[in-house]
């Protein structure tokens, strides 16, 4: 039975914790990108901005792993994890570059 009270018994989608982990970088990166660019009251290009939370989402991501594999006993580093995080990142990183910063700079 899982954590979340059988759902996972009727959705079977193999690698599921793989998309989350995809989702949530994606989404992060995005997200940063945008609060980074405002935190320095626009003195950071977004695309420069980008690329900074493309380089956190992955250093950080490396470590969460790490320190499960190391420090953790219930939890475990997962090396595709990773792989994901930074996939994830990427494709953030993409979307911001290529979508937003053309809009952004028109404005």
């Amino acid at each position: 039975m899982s954590k979340f009270g059988g759902v996972s018994g009727w959705l079977r989608i193999p690698h599921k914790d793989k998309i989350v982990h995809f989702s949530f970088y994606f989404i992060s990166t995005i997200l940063g990108s945008f609060a980074l660019r405002e935190f320095s009251q626009k003195k950071i290009s977004l695309n420069n901005a980008a690329v900074k939370m493309f380089l956190f989402s992955v250093v950080y991501g490396m470590i969460i792993e790490v320190l499960q594999y190391s420090i953790t006993k219930d939890r475990h580093g997962d090396f595709y994890d990773f792989i994901a995080n930074s996939i994830g990142a990427f494709c953030g990183l993409l979307l911001v570059k290529y979508f937003f910063s053309q809009r952004v700079s028109q404005k």
